[in-house]
């Protein structure tokens, strides 16, 4: 900065809140910036961890908050001039949450030494600076899909759409203005269910920001078949007999049926009421012979082959052992179904 017959008459330091500052001067030729540094976007006003300067406080020290790489000059000199200034780092950055002092005499020397022409040549009033991590709000809606993305990922993968509630209110947090990961420390041992409890903690690339503890409500949504109508004991099961409806899974206690539309063969087992979901013990292959039926039963030993009719005493499927009875003689044997009019004795 050239000498110019004009003296600084006031240089007076105001905060406009955490992270910017501005420089009130007269005198014309003064090389300082009078406009106010703009306010980060989505930055709080506030941090419980961080001391923060009154705006009307021209006693304590000004505050600049810079990111986790270091302390850059730029940061530092942006309250004072809108002149270049060479991207030059002069310091490591403190712990988020903790404040550091950078000296007004550093800060000149290291100004004139990088930027000779726009460093004033007296000294700076303005004493020396605080130094802060740049901070964020972490706010519920933001904690509760971290939570969710992780799950899903790691938990519920393809079994279907996690959706979470929290237990409890989250109380927002400040934390460093730097991508976030969320890493489970526990995790509920019989797996995910409708209420469980996690451990967490949240970390930046370079540090740790904190560990909690916390409720969560689930659901895990997931398109299943449920009947339209009531379908009785027995009855087939076609296409129109059934829809796609979104379930939550977590709260179904009973395995669903595997049955997929084209499958004719599959019948009710029992009684369906409308709206009831196909489980597992609700679907059957259909029952291809039924209680008093009269089929031919085959028995083999060796190469002979004997034929005889037999009466069915119950239900079966192709391939299921059932109990049926020889006409002429009354013996109950045990049989294998093999079609509607064929069963194989077993000898």
């Amino acid at each position: 900065m050239q000498k110019s017959g004009t003296n600084i008459a006031v240089i007076l330091l105001t905060f406009l809140g955490v992270g910017s500052a501005q420089l009130i001067h007269a005198g014309e030729s003064a090389p300082f910036s009078n406009s106010p540094v703009p306010k980060a976007a989505n930055r709080t006003t506030a941090v419980s961890r961080i001391q923060t300067t009154v705006p009307n406080d021209r006693s304590a020290a000004p505050v600049v908050l810079v990111g986790a790489e270091g302390i850059y000059l730029a940061d530092l000199l942006s309250a004072f001039t809108n002149a270049p200034v060479p991207h030059v780092r002069v310091g490591d950055a403190p712990a988020f949450g903790q404040t550091t002092v950078f000296p007004a005499s550093k800060l000149l020397a290291v100004w004139r030494e990088t930027s000779p022409n726009s460093a004033p040549t007296n000294s700076l009033d303005c004493g020396d600076l605080r130094v802060a991590r740049r901070f964020r709000t972490l706010d519920e809606v933001e904690v509760r899909e971290m939570l969710t993305d992780a799950l899903q990922k790691e938990v519920v993968q393809e079994r279907g759409e996690l959706e979470l509630r929290l237990g409890r209110a989250w109380t927002a947090v400040p934390v460093p203005e730097e991508p976030l990961e969320l890493q489970f420390l526990d995790l509920p041992p019989r797996g995910l269910q409708s209420t469980f409890l996690v451990r967490f903690q949240l970390r930046t690339e370079r540090e740790l920001i904190g560990t909690w503890q916390m409720a969560l409500q689930a659901k895990v949504l997931k398109p299943v078949w449920v009947t339209q109508t009531a379908l009785r004991r027995g009855q087939t099961i076609g296409e129109s007999d059934v829809l796609l409806e979104k379930r939550d899974i977590l709260a179904l206690r009973e395995p669903l049926s595997s049955w997929m539309p084209g499958m004719t063969e599959f019948e009710c087992a029992s009684y369906l009421a409308a709206g009831t979901p196909l489980y597992a013990r609700s679907v059957r292959p259909r029952c291809v012979v039924r209680r008093g039926d009269i089929v031919e039963a085959s028995m083999q030993d060796g190469i002979l082959t004997i034929s005889l009719k037999v009466e069915v005493l119950e239900e079966g499927t192709p391939g299921q052992i059932i109990r049926v009875r020889n006409l002429q003689s009354k013996r109950e044997l045990r049989a294998k179904v093999q079609n509607e009019q064929t069963v194989l004795i077993h000898m």
